[in-house]
């Protein structure tokens, strides 16, 4: 299945890659061009889906999940 590049779940995960990146979430916005408040509202929603509640707990989470090279 395939989804439109503008699904808000591709925006989420565009955004947690930009955090993992190291982007903070003012950097990450500009990256996406998105508003701050929109970068903001992406990462409430990834928070809430992964149930985590700080960019720290999100990065632990995403480095288990990562496949070792």
């Amino acid at each position: 299945m395939t989804y439109p590049s503008r699904c808000s779940r591709c925006a989420e995960a565009r955004l947690a890659a930009r955090l993992m990146s190291g982007d903070g979430i003012n950097a990450a916005a500009i990256a996406l061009g998105v508003s701050r408040e929109t970068a903001r509202t992406q990462l409430k929603a990834v928070f809430a889906k992964t149930n985590t509640h700080r960019q720290a707990e999100l990065a632990t989470l995403v480095t288990r999940l990562r496949p070792y090279a």
